[in-house]
């Protein structure tokens, strides 16, 4: 193996680390309440989240495959829609579990800036990914599965947030 071919894996996976955590973070900021109702699912039923998304990527996938595999154009794009929508419901969701993972390291400046426990647990849960065959083919898969399954239940009802009013620096 070369310097380039290192190189290449290191910066792949270096980027994939950063995307996951970006989605968390953004998905924190955009949609706090549907996150911390994600949360509290993953951390009351993971097991739950884990089989209901299952039983909801299965069908979903093999749906999306079935379309991708058809001859027609405008069915390929339905069915990559359908898969990436899945993923992103899957990112979204599983920013629940990162909070909760953050939860688990608690930190004094939580309180004036809660999203940092999304970052911490995002950093510690995106690690894990990381390493070989357990990560890729275990935790991610999982983690992606209690995410579908917690933003499945979260669509109903999601948990009201207080208002925070933004203020222009220096007023």
């Amino acid at each position: 193996m070369i310097v380039a071919d290192v190189l290449l894996w290191f910066l792949v996976i270096t980027g994939t680390y950063l995307i996951f955590i970006s989605y968390w973070l953004a998905s924190r900021a955009l949609f706090e309440g549907f996150v911390e109702n994600c949360r509290q699912r993953i951390e009351t039923h993971p097991v739950r989240q884990a089989v209901l998304g299952l039983t909801i990527a299965l069908p979903t996938i093999l749906l999306g495959l079935a379309l991708l595999n058809g001859p027609n154009p405008a069915m390929k794009l339905l069915g990559a829609t359908v898969i990436l929508a899945l993923i992103l419901a899957g990112l979204i969701g599983s920013t629940g579990l990162a909070a909760q993972v953050g939860a688990g390291l608690p930190s004094p400046r939580d309180l004036s800036q809660p999203w940092r426990r999304v970052l911490r647990g995002g950093a510690v849960l995106g690690l894990t990914f990381v390493f070989p065959i357990l990560g890729w083919f275990v935790i991610l898969p999982l983690a992606l599965l209690m995410g579908i399954g917690a933003a499945w239940r979260s669509v109903r009802k999601t948990v009201p947030v207080p208002v925070n009013h933004w203020v222009p620096a220096g007023n």
